[in-house]
């Protein structure tokens, strides 16, 4: 992307010495425009906005730091550059301590222009990148449109990848996930860099821990490459020991078609990922045929659900499993049958589990942090000891509700910090699985969720307190390192946007 330069000089020689200069080295820069003064270049403004206006200080009718005052109130996105001699040096400083970002030293020197624009280079290319992430999510997680004119986007065919690492999960608020440590190695998004084959792409927050939503920009509507891509890119994020997921979908002309499209794809995503095994998915182009529990298994179910004890239990659960995964079963259909045996177990050894969706919901939770077969045997047993131990009363002498109250009580005291299922057990001595499950049992709502809902309220207090506070100082202070994440959470848990509490809570003050 070429960036634009205005010149500002009163001197004709030295003005369109500059202006050869800048143009013949290929430094990424075109002048559009010029004027002699300060006057001139505030009214060639109003019909050009350069990203940068290089200018000289001693002019008539209005000098260069008096434009740069003005030009920082107008429009502060424009770099500005003082032109200075030895003898202006001092005004320079003046102009570096305010507004300008740099200064050029006459006579012009052709190493000194290449390492100024260089680095004006590098910043334009930090803000554009910036201005970029914060349309995007704008665009994705809330549909809201800005204009486009400063990025590069505009007329641009936006091709959205949804990138999974372990298994679809449906909550927000899943903590442990596996997938949210493997983003926080920094390498594998580099990766994503590398393998882009100098295509435009912006790599953002997925909707849960676990996913990075990569977005192409492409100029056809061939998008080969994003094939090829996803073939290389797999081969290098699945060396770990985590599964890697991807579904892609055609190009979108609009950006505020890319939120419809996105949503497209993960629901497509739920239905296709094989459980326990990598893989890549092309945009779905035919419907899912529900999946229907067969008779047989069904009967395997109760028979399952009748034995005695948890150990028995495990021995023909894990050959079920092992069937399973011969099978490759995708996670949506293991997620229809756990919860179908498990509703069986309640039922046969008189357990109490709540609402339905409650248990369909640690279910689910149980699925997408098992990053294998192995992994989901020993998650899943955890959570039916819970119907074990409340049939064999082998509990210890501490009650559910003293155990919940405990861990409410943590929570209120700490819920600004990172909280995991591993230091509930170091602190309490039970298992995740038992504390999430008698938590949500008796409150109603996930640990993680709970936790989520009390940084929630904590960040509208401070809003109502102090509404021109910034918002990524207030995620921070809540516990959150993304200020967009933040905004994402506010918005599945208040139903608005934080920027529409502040207006809202703004406008209910002047009443």
């Amino acid at each position: 992307m070429k960036y634009t330069i205005m010149l500002v000089e009163d001197e004709p020689p030295i003005l369109y010495a500059i202006k050869q200069l800048i143009e013949s080295g290929n430094y990424g820069f075109t002048v559009i425009a010029t004027a002699q003064n300060g006057r001139d270049a505030l009214k060639a403004l109003e019909g050009h906005a350069p990203d940068v206006i290089i200018t000289d200080i001693q002019m008539p009718f209005m000098n260069g730091l008096d434009l740069i005052d003005e030009v920082h109130r107008r429009q502060p996105q424009i770099k500005c550059v003082i032109l200075t001699g030895y003898s202006d040096f001092e005004y320079s400083r003046k102009a570096l301590r305010s507004n300008a970002y740099e200064y050029l030293l006459k006579p012009i020197q052709v190493e000194q222009l290449r390492a100024l624009l260089e680095s004006l280079r590098e910043t334009l290319n930090k803000s554009r990148m910036q201005a970029e992430q914060t349309t995007l999510n704008n665009a994705i997680f809330f549909e809201q449109y800005a204009k486009l004119d400063l990025t590069n986007l505009s007329n641009r065919l936006l091709a959205p990848m949804i990138i999974c690492a372990g298994h679809y999960a449906h909550e927000t608020w899943y903590a442990d996930h596996p997938g949210r440590k493997f983003w926080e190695q920094t390498e594998h998004l580099e990766t994503i860099q590398k393998y882009s084959d100098n295509c435009d792409l912006w790599i953002l927050n997925g909707f849960t821990p676990n996913e990075r939503i990569v977005i192409f920009g492409l100029d056809s509507l061939d998008h080969s490459s994003i094939d090829a891509f996803a073939i290389k890119l797999m081969q290098q994020l699945s060396k770990g020991q985590i599964p890697i997921q991807m579904i892609y979908g055609g190009p979108v002309p609009q950006i505020n078609e890319l939120s419809n499209a996105i949503k497209k794809l993960r629901t497509a995503f739920a239905q296709k990922i094989v459980f326990g095994a990598s893989g890549i998915f092309g945009e779905a182009k035919r419907s899912i045929t529900p999946f229907i529990i067969p008779s047989n298994d069904d009967n395997r179910f109760v028979f399952l659900a009748q034995h005695k004890n948890l150990d028995s239990f495990k021995k023909d659960f894990l050959l079920l499993l092992n069937e399973w995964e011969s099978k490759k079963y995708v996670q949506a259909w293991i997620e229809t049958l756990l919860q179908n045996l498990t509703h069986k177990l309640a039922q046969v050894h008189h357990a109490e589990l709540g609402e339905l969706s409650q248990s369909s919901l640690i279910v689910s939770e149980v699925l997408s942090i098992s990053t294998s077969y192995s992994e989901l045997f020993e998650n899943y047993c955890r959570f039916i000891r819970v119907i074990y131990e409340n049939t064999e009363h082998s509990l210890t002498d501490i009650s559910a509700a003293e155990i919940v109250a405990q861990m409410e009580k943590y929570f209120q005291n700490n819920f600004t910090s990172a909280i995991s299922y591993k230091m509930f057990y170091d602190l309490f001595g039970f298992n995740e699985t038992y504390l999430s499950h008698v938590f949500k049992l008796q409150r109603g709502i996930t640990p993680n969720k709970y936790v989520t809902k009390l940084r929630i309220e904590k960040a509208k207090e401070m809003i109502l307190l102090q509404p021109d506070t910034h918002l990524k100082k207030i995620a921070a202070q809540v516990g959150y390192d993304d200020a967009f994440y933040f905004s994402r959470v506010f918005k599945e848990m208040t139903g608005i946007s934080p920027s529409e509490f502040i207006k809202h809570s703004k406008d209910q003050t002047k009443l």
